[in-house]
């Protein structure tokens, strides 16, 4: 599913981990996921993490994160760029949330980017424990 500009995923279990990744021409973006970690300023999570796929943010029982995610394209890229978002278990397998209509759906997007005139890219996630 491609990642919209607004999604809510609920309810998150405990000791699942939110992982932002990228890939793609590495010169033609810049990644910053701006963290509230219940309703307070977190550490962001900075490009060279997210685009080497070591970011991830662990959810405790009772946690409230909403994550900004802001990806600039600076030029044309030689190869698409990739965003991809997740919340996954222990096993590194994505976890399913609730669809809203009684139903489950997985905690995860992707999207993939190759013009500058789409930056920059703003997708907020609301994720509730």
């Amino acid at each position: 599913m491609a990642c919209s500009p607004l999604i809510i995923w609920r309810p998150i279990p405990a000791g699942s981990r939110f992982v932002p990744k990228t890939g793609g021409d590495d010169s033609a973006y810049n990644v910053t996921v701006f963290v509230t970690h219940n309703g307070q300023p977190a550490t962001p999570l900075r490009h060279s993490e997210i685009a080497a796929g070591t970011a991830a943010i662990e959810f405790v029982a009772g946690d409230e994160y909403v994550f900004d995610v802001v990806l600039a394209i600076m030029h044309t890229p030689a190869q698409n760029i990739t965003l991809d978002l997740s919340v996954v278990d222990a096993n590194n397998q994505v976890v399913n949330v609730s669809d809203g209509a009684g139903g489950q759906r997985p905690a995860s997007c992707s999207s993939s980017f190759d013009d500058p005139s789409q930056s920059p890219v703003l997708v907020k996630v609301i994720a509730l424990a």
